[in-house]
């Protein structure tokens, strides 16, 4: 059963004390009325005054739930395509080509802002650090080389401050005095070797926005080939369309299609699916 909070349950009394003064004035009016002509017409001034300061409310609540209504079976509809579909493996890959780099900022709440809000899971650095396990330093911090046991040896990408192409590794070490983590150092270079690229993009309509919903596509490459070894494509919708109530971030509150997972580093897991990385 359903638990109403303190102010849910204020204003559930109230509309229930609402409800019996106008069943009250309802009353009223037919034992009032000497004719029906005049028990209808004092009913219909009694509704009348009951009915005009909610009216608008009322009117919303329709409108909220037609709305609502098209946004889910459209979203319904957007689901029966998403999935994934793994075409090849490829075994023993030391690392990939990001073909893009998920931005640092998140967006919360823009509706129309075309950065697959679907796909992110984390940016900048952190995306980056996603595919990568821990090549150097594992005895410093045992508990987060054990959490970076899997993932490529290294990751070319273009980084975003310098446009500069960089391979990237992981390694556990001190920076500045603090504890051994999780770190990445980067090498400038000027020619990738990578077999294989990551890409993603967003693949929503207008339509798609204007109810709250988002979709995102990440493939795979084979880069000397453009062959398509991997793809998963995912939605997700904001049931309660756009509402920032509460600081609430609807992008961050929106439901996922059934099955479909927005974990930390679900696309690298995704994409180890299909490259599975040296060991």
């Amino acid at each position: 059963m359903l638990k109403l909070s303190g102010f849910e349950s204020v204003f559930a009394a109230a509309g229930n004390f609402y409800l019996l003064l106008m069943v009250g004035g309802l009353v009223f009016a037919f034992w009032k009325g000497k004719t029906w002509p005049r028990k209808l017409g004092f009913a219909a001034l009694v509704l009348a005054l009951f009915m005009a300061p909610i009216a608008s409310t009322i009117y919303d609540g329709i409108v909220h739930r037609s709305m609502l209504a098209k946004a889910q079976a459209l979203f319904d509809e957007r689901c029966k395509t998403a999935g994934e579909k793994i075409y090849k493996t490829v075994e023993g890959v030391e690392g990939v080509l990001l073909m893009k780099v998920r931005p640092d900022s998140i967006n919360f709440g823009n509706q129309y802002a075309m950065d697959d809000p679907y796909g992110r899971d984390v940016g900048g650095d952190g995306y980056i650090g996603s595919f990568l396990r821990a090549t150097t330093g594992q005895s410093l911090n045992p508990q987060v080389a054990a959490g970076r046991q899997q993932g490529f040896k290294w990751v070319e990408a273009i980084n975003l401050a310098d446009s500069q192409l960089y391979r990237y590794m992981g390694v556990i070490k001190s920076v500045e005095g603090r504890d051994p983590n999780f770190e990445l150092e980067k090498t400038a270079i000027t020619k990738g070797k990578a077999g294989f690229g990551v890409a993603y993009e967003d693949i929503s309509t207008r339509e798609d926005r204007d109810n709250w919903i988002a979709g995102g596509i990440i493939k795979v490459i084979d880069i000397n080939t453009s062959e398509i070894i991997a793809q998963r494509v995912g939605y997700m919708f904001d049931s309660a369309l756009g509402d920032t109530n509460g600081f609430r971030g609807p992008w961050e509150a929106a439901n996922a299609c059934a099955g479909a997972s927005r974990k930390y580093g679900h696309n690298a897991q995704f994409v180890f699916k299909s490259l599975k990385p040296v060991q």
